[in-house]
């Protein structure tokens, strides 16, 4: 819903030059469920509006495993989702996340979500029909074609140093990891007063690094070089 001409052109002029966009599912109803505000053909309309704009690299993200889902319908969500040519494919397994509708009613009993044998099943069904398409898996819940991996969540991967702003952002720099608070209102009083608008900071150690490269690693088609990590 946020990618209208005017917005694209204005991300073009400041050199963005990749778009993720948040597709989830190809069905209204699973749509809605998943309190999405989008309809199932403003994707499509978005790629296009991506396209015209002269963006050449495009990921779609899609939700897989949440309550009341199906593997025939992830298989046409797939299927329609590669029909768009995109360059990036990511598919993440739905997490009951405090906070929100679907997530507090599964925590309470009142929904559940498919059971791991399906929830396996549509995951193995991700990586075959993407590579079908000619995207190979080069981490735990991403494909790509040849060369378009996605640079920013490599450096989450590899465990390079970022800044992480704005409310709820993680951020690594100088050795420290820290976290800015979730609500908008805590982060923008502490920048008002000049204060650091961190909730968490957690210095790093060599063992705490060690397990991250290990956990990181794994998650990575690459996999782990001992000798890269005395």
């Amino acid at each position: 819903e946020s990618v209208t001409p005017e917005r694209l052109e204005a991300w073009r002029a400041a050199g963005v030059n990749r778009l993720s966009l948040g597709a989830q599912s190809f069905h209204d109803d699973e749509l809605a469920r998943l309190g999405r505000v989008h309809a199932s053909g403003a994707i499509a309309d978005a790629v296009r509006r991506a396209r015209a704009a002269g963006l050449r690299r495009l990921s779609l993200d899609l939700i897989y495993g949440f309550p009341g889902h199906a593997l025939p319908r992830w298989e046409r969500s797939l299927d329609r989702a590669l029909e768009l040519d995109p360059e990036h494919l990511s598919a993440y397994a739905f997490s009951a996340e405090p906070g929100t509708p679907l997530g507090e009613a599964v925590r309470a009993g009142r929904a559940s979500p498919p059971g791991e044998a399906e929830q396996a099943a549509m995951y193995a069904r991700f990586v075959a029909r993407a590579a079908a398409a000619g995207l190979g898996l080069y981490e735990t819940s991403n494909a790509c074609r040849p060369g378009a991996e996605s640079r920013h969540n490599l450096v989450y991967w590899l465990r390079r140093p970022y800044a992480g702003l704005g409310p709820s952002a993680h951020g690594l720099l100088g050795g420290e990891r820290y976290g800015n608070p979730r609500g908008t209102a805590d982060w923008a009083t502490a920048l008002e007063r000049g204060a650091p608008p961190e909730a968490e900071r957690e210095p790093e150690t060599e063992a705490s690094a060690a397990r991250e490269v290990v956990m990181l690693g794994l998650r990575l088609a690459g996999g782990l070089a001992a000798a890269d990590h005395p």
